[in-house]
């Protein structure tokens, strides 16, 4: 009995702790805001009739001079597979504050990255930060728009305020060019395609694609994300010729 209370408390300090390590705030001056964007996928079915169907809004940032907007495959591939339907993707830009079509110019399955290209010129936008600059930090900072749910950071309605988390980097997944950091509190569902950023300069580490739920002695749960890291990003953008390191409005 001795040892199974003592059980009890040691998982109720590492509880303490864990949540102690995790700083959450409503934004970061280190992460520019401006960059990111809200994503409405949307499809036009010639069925029966006309209609138009909508998702969920998703995340996205710009990057380098604003031209492209990047996020999780995942996030932009809702209607890949409907029949006889017209897939368009919309971008909510809060610095312009208007809605822009975009073309989807580039996808990885493998690693779950897109990159859109938006009916714009220029956008405010983040930096991809240097494999020296990120793999030297023990923290990482996940930076989003929260979704709705309030158990993920939400407030019961969509959010114009970016909310992050500074979390301490694990390292990587057995899978090349990925990274996994956490634990987390309040990351999940609604935050893929969310940049994970170096904290001092706001460069872009990687992207938020999924989510890891470790439990410990069947009554402590962890909740880690991972996703790829910046290698992967800048490979895709090298592989279809598109800039990514122009100076940012």
């Amino acid at each position: 009995m001795k040892k199974f209370i003592g059980l009890i408390l040691l998982c109720c300090l590492v509880s303490v702790f864990t949540a102690a390590a995790i700083r959450v705030s409503p934004h970061r001056a280190s992460v520019n805001e401006k960059a990111f964007v809200y994503i409405i996928n949307t499809a036009l079915h010639h069925g029966a009739g006309l209609r138009c169907q909508l998702s969920a809004l998703k995340v996205g940032f710009a990057v380098g001079d604003g031209q492209y907007i990047i996020t999780a495959k995942h996030c932009v591939d809702d209607f890949e597979n409907s029949d006889k339907s017209l897939f368009v993707p919309l971008i909510i830009s809060p610095y312009y504050g208007d809605i822009f079509p975009a073309e989807i110019v580039a996808l990885e399955p493998e690693n779950d990255i897109a990159i859109l290209k938006p009916a714009w010129d220029r956008h405010p936008a983040l930096q991809l930060a240097t494999d020296d600059n990120w793999k030297k930090s023990a923290k990482l900072t996940l930076a989003s728009y929260p979704p709705w749910a309030k158990e993920y950071g939400g407030g019961g309605k969509t959010s114009d305020a970016i909310k992050t988390e500074t979390l301490p980097l694990v390292g990587r997944l057995k899978k090349e060019n990925s990274l996994y950091i956490g634990p987390v509190r309040y990351a999940g569902p609604g935050w893929s395609g969310s940049p994970i950023v170096v904290p001092e300069t706001g460069h872009v580490a990687g992207i938020l694609s999924k989510g890891h739920l470790s439990k410990k002695w069947g009554i402590f749960d962890q909740r880690h994300i991972s996703g790829p890291n910046v290698s992967a990003i800048r490979l895709l953008f090298e592989e279809n010729a598109l800039a990514y390191e122009a100076e940012p409005v």
